[in-house]
């Protein structure tokens, strides 16, 4: 079992804590991702997991096996926690060759050459390298070099892959196709992997579960599509792309639906996702710009119902679509609709235009200065097994 337990963690550096009773288990087999913004614990907690920086306080286990824990003074060195770690910088020797790159996790490991000479060419050949084995690596590009890190993270077959952003110094195209290979190379392994990044596409096309973190706390952990359709709250909303977070209160609910009424009073806007409070109470109704609808009042029809009238301010063009940014209900908001417009007509900016929120696309979270939002967060921990966890 490669199963990996973080429980109570606190990191500290000088008077600025960057981990405060960090608790999370990432399980055999599972691509776990740590989200969010730079300086918020992602890098500082792999860092931990590594052996590469030393908690405060907590444990940390890798399967069976208690790696770290300041108050028992336990401390594996990271040579002996059975792991193989991706940089972001990659980390490659300049002097070396591709092969001797590849190679040097097995001969820290005493491993015989012949099966030094084997490992590597079957590692170096799923990751389409084979033919580039005796080539300088500063004579590599990016990409080239990419896969020989992961390669060389992989070779000695680790219970644990760690990844620091690695594919950060990468094109846009280049991600994309590197995420697959990160993901089979995953799958091949059998292990456990703990992914660190600050896109949120990354997290959602990689990985099994996502945590998001802020200020070295878990806002929320979930499957990337729970993530990704119900945040808990208004950062983690914003974080994963959310372009419209709209201050409402709760007006009725019933049969699963919430209404609620925005700050000018406009509404009801209905929604049947997200989290259910009691009439009165303040939230934020998030919404993404491709799930809006927007009309004019001069098109065919009448607006429909709970349609909010507002002034297109811009209207940008977006590759198909076009992006209008409308004042309505004295709030900004973001649409993206379908270049030829909607309900058949063209619209411009300073024209009038309504907007409205489709039942099935809003969703309700909390307010980050609520109560509840911590709470929550908790929560959602808690219901992962924690092992020595309070």
């Amino acid at each position: 079992m490669s199963a990996v337990e973080l429980a109570g963690l606190r990191k500290s550096y000088a008077d600025v804590t960057v981990l405060d009773d960090f608790s999370l288990r990432a399980n055999q087999g599972e691509l776990v991702t740590l989200l969010g913004p730079s300086g918020c614990g992602k890098t500082t907690t792999l860092r931990c997991i590594a052996g590469l920086e030393r908690a405060e306080r907590g444990e940390i286990r890798i399967g069976e096996r208690l790696v770290a824990c300041p108050e028992r003074r336990v401390f594996l060195p990271p040579n002996r926690r059975d792991i193989g770690m991706v940089f972001q910088s990659y980390a490659l020797w300049p002097h070396m060759t591709v092969f001797g790159n590849v190679a040097y996790p097995l001969r820290v490991r005493r491993r015989d050459r012949r099966e030094r000479q084997r490992a590597v060419m079957e590692i170096l050949a799923m990751v389409g390298m084979d033919s580039y084995a005796h080539r300088p690596v500063t004579e590599l590009s990016g990409g080239q070099q990419q896969r020989v890190a992961l390669a060389r993270a992989m070779v000695a077959r680790p219970a644990v892959l760690l990844f620091d952003e690695p594919l950060s110094n990468l094109d846009a195209k280049l991600r994309r196709s590197m995420r697959r290979e990160i993901r089979d190379a995953h799958d091949r392994s059998g292990g456990t992997s703990i992914y660190v990044t600050h896109d949120q596409e990354e997290a959602i096309t990689l990985s099994d579960r996502v945590v998001v973190i802020r200020g070295g706390k878990i806002q929320q952990v979930g499957t990337p599509k729970e993530i990704y359709t119900k945040p808990a709250t208004r950062f983690v909303a914003d974080f994963i792309g959310f372009e419209n977070l709209l201050t409402a209160t709760v007006s009725e609910a019933r049969d699963g639906s919430t209404a609620v009424k925005l700050t000018s009073g406009a509404g009801p806007v209905w929604t049947s996702k997200g989290i259910t409070r009691a009439p009165g109470t303040e939230v934020v109704l998030a919404a993404r710009a491709d799930e809006l609808e927007i009309g004019s009042p001069g098109s065919p029809g009448e607006a429909p119902a709970a349609a909010i009238p507002g002034v297109i301010r811009s209207r940008t063009y977006a590759g198909g679509r076009v992006e209008y940014l409308v004042e309505a209900a004295g709030a900004q908001v973001v649409v993206r609709a379908p270049e030829a417009g909607a309900a058949g007509s063209t619209l411009e900016a300073g024209s009038d235009a309504w907007v409205r929120f489709p039942v099935d696309a809003a969703v309700l979270v909390d307010d980050d200065n609520a109560e509840r939002a911590p709470q929550a967060a908790e929560q959602t921990v808690e219901s992962v097994p924690l092992r020595g966890a309070t």
